[in-house]
């Protein structure tokens, strides 16, 4: 059973009195587990009946749609009389309702869900060390570092850094020593918007490149106007049209997760356009040149006036034969079924560090492949980027009105005949689909291995050969130094490269260490933050031909005879990045008139006492809750997004610790250190709840 992960888009302000009152309405509702949910309620004081009548598709209109005749009948005890019934119905009249209800499949990622049906993937590469390149690159923007895509294709020449066909670890490394890039001043602005008719990798040219970033995704299944657009060649610009941000507006929508079961996000602001002004937009000069750049696996056509308005044409007329298949009638928009969507492409906007700020670059991507790769070689070494990708997606969602009712009263029953004008809604609906961050960064090494030997002398001395281990490993990164945090941070990034999502971090070891660290300590270390301030020496040794490390270095090291001492080692990389500490080591220096002999064993960790299970007092005693039992949590379900907290109050606890201590009893045993005489008290903890007289209303 393959996982199926969906996003429900919810108009946010859509209310129709009809429906409230008639059938049931898709509301957000708050769960116990502290999440909310979309959940399809029943009318619970049901006052209306409804009953559909005529529907006829009106090909006149601009878009498309219905008039359509529908009849509500009151309910018993819904009204007090039929006044009541008709000013109600009359409110109603000439408002004009707008209904998106709409789903998406959304992808999930590879390296947490192998099974899931609609996927992706975000993984960086870092393939070798080339020192010229990454310095250069931490000196320019991201916009003016190589892209793959314009460096290795036929068109763009104006904007190509290395101007080359052939990416290899010989190109860049020369970079700072025989080459320099070569930016020109068009990049700074023109990369700021990539936009992809098509997108072409060959992976054994990309990872000519020292690092890179890679997006991988499922795409959409393409409709018929996707399609006509992607084969007409008009993608280049839809994509430019919308780039310009015009026309556009804001709408507010209730984003249902369903990855996790349950999790909505109110009210998210998102971008709108009308569908129908790109197509009766007649200007086909492209109006982003200088700040934007078209990448196309094939030709992208010249569109003229001529080629452009006839094939406005044929799109508007599958435009408007995918409505009348389409767009829904009234009963279907209050009996809540989604409606008919198309993904015509993707934006992918790319930040530095965080979701904070405008982002670097955009890339635009058409929804014409089965899956989406695309290799980021726009990067800086070690920096984290953060990826925001949303789907432009066509929704032809509903907008309706009630009109000319025509009342009836029979027998003390109501009833109020309604046309209901039912349109065509088409709407480009920026969706957030994902938000990621990577960074390329190399892997910290292996610990290294560690030999002590002494010369048969009286000498206080020992040697210490450390030596580099090859390699690679999964495992737990045990930081010791405040500086080892950030390490840290980038190795949690980077481990969806490796090992499918869990916790552990991949080392590995290609290349000589740059050089070893070396703590030492006398006082018996509790924990590896022990060592902290206690490292004596950055043991490295260079070939003076080439400047490359050597794989082995021996030290010395001034000791005292019959002085316990505790020695841990960790291997370095060319950027700075450490490995695990190698195992404790306790080693005595042994003396006598003409002879050292050094002892070595490996030194385990005291356990460390999570807690105490007795405690010393005089004559008083005090028992009392944690902070952690008694703080008051305002994520609470019965409060979370609620306007009051009227007949709440069961529902509400104190406290934010996994194992709760109310309702439950705990035996404390007293002992008298004198007479050894002891008493038991069994202790409950209680949480008293007190209803106010109004109850929090």
């Amino acid at each position: 059973m393959r996982a199926i992960n969906k996003l429900a888009i919810k108009d946010s302000n859509y209310s129709d009195y009809v429906q409230n009152n008639g059938t049931s309405v898709v509301a957000v509702v708050t769960t116990r587990q502290e999440n909310d949910t979309f959940e399809e309620l029943g009318v619970t004081n049901k006052k209306l009946n409804i009953t559909y009548g005529s529907s006829e598709f009106q090909e006149n209109q601009a878009n498309g749609g219905y008039l359509e005749r529908i009849t509500l009948s009151s309910l018993p005890g819904g009204y007090n009389n039929f006044n009541e019934f008709k000013t109600e119905i009359d409110e109603i009249l000439e408002t004009t309702h707008l209904n998106h209800l709409t789903s998406l499949l959304v992808p999930q990622r590879t390296e947490l869900n192998n099974n899931a049906e609609f996927v992706y993937s975000a993984k960086s590469a870092y393939n070798y060390y080339a020192k010229g390149y990454e310095e250069q690159t931490t000196t320019i923007t991201e916009k003016e570092i190589p892209n793959y895509y314009i460096e290795s294709g036929d068109t763009n020449s104006d904007l190509k850094v290395l101007n080359v066909s052939n990416f290899n670890e010989e190109l860049f490394k020369s970079v700072g020593i025989d080459r320099s890039l070569s930016i020109p001043a068009t990049v700074r602005t023109r990369e700021s918007n990539i936009i992809f008719d098509g997108v072409n990798t060959v992976l054994s040219k990309v990872e000519g490149f020292p690092f890179f970033n890679t997006i991988g995704m499922s795409t959409y299944a393409s409709g018929d106007i996707t399609d006509f657009i992607n084969d007409s060649g008009l993608f280049v610009e839809l994509a430019d049209f919308y780039i310009s941000g015009n026309p556009s507006s804001t709408t507010e929508f209730d984003l249902l997760d369903s990855k996790s079961a349950v999790q909505v996000q109110r009210q998210v602001t998102t971008q709108i356009f009308s569908f129908s002004d790109f197509i009766t937009d007649k200007d086909y000069t492209l109006g982003n040149q200088d700040v934007s750049t078209v990448i196309s696996d094939t030709p992208v056509p010249d569109i003229n006036d001529m080629f452009g308005n006839f094939s406005k044409v044929l799109l508007n007329g599958i435009f408007r034969n995918s409505v009348r298949n389409n767009l829904r009638t009234i009963q279907e928009v209050l009996e809540n079924r989604v409606c008919y969507n198309e993904v015509l492409f993707y934006r992918v906007d790319k930040y530095v560090g965080s979701f904070l700020g405008q982002p670097v670059q955009t890339f635009w991507f058409a929804n014409k492949n089965d899956a989406l790769q695309y290799c980021d070689t726009q990067v800086k070494y070690g920096t984290v980027y953060a990826y925001d990708v949303s789907a432009y997606t066509l929704v032809l969602g509903n907008s309706y009105s009630y009109s000319d009712p025509t009342y009836i009263e029979t027998d003390g029953q109501f009833y109020a005949e309604l046309t209901v004008n039912n349109f065509c809604s088409a709407q480009l609906v920026r969706i957030p689909l994902l938000q990621f961050s990577i960074a390329s960064i190399q892997n910290p090494p292996l610990s290294p291995h560690v030999d002590f030997s002494t010369k048969m002398n009286a000498e206080n001395n020992i040697k210490i050969t450390l030596g580099h281990n090859l390699g690679e490993e999964l495992a737990d990164f045990i930081p010791i130094t405040n500086q080892d945090s950030q390490q840290e941070s980038l190795m949690s990034l980077v481990q969806y490269n490796y090992n499918g999502g869990e916790n552990l971090k991949y080392f590995k070891s290609d290349r000589s260490a740059q050089y070893f660290e070396v703590f030492r300590t006398t006082d018996p270390p509790q924990q590896p933050e022990s060592f902290i301030g206690n490292k004596i020496a950055d043991a490295k040794q260079f070939f003076s031909n080439s400047r490359e490390s050597s794989s082995h270095i021996s030290i010395n090291d001034f000791v005292l005879p019959n002085v316990k001492y505790y020695y841990m080692f960790r291997a370095v990389n060319i950027h700075n990045h450490v490995s695990n500490p190698t195992a404790v080591y306790e080693l005595i220096l042994t003396q006598d008139a003409d002879d050292s002999k050094v002892t070595v064993v490996e030194y385990e960790y005291p356990k460390q006492i999570k807690f105490n299970n007795s405690k010393s007092f005089n004559s008083l005693l005090q028992v009392q809750p944690s902070l952690d039992q008694t703080i008051f949590m305002n994520n609470q379900p019965a409060i979370v997004n609620a306007d009051s907290a009227k007949t709440e109050l069961n529902n509400i606890t104190l406290g934010d610790a996994q194992e709760q201590i109310w309702g439950r009893v705990f035996k404390i045993r007293c002992r008298s250190t004198t007479t050894g005489r002891k008493i038991d008290f069994n202790v409950r903890f209680n949480l008293k709840k007190v209803n106010s007289q109004d109850n929090f209303e």
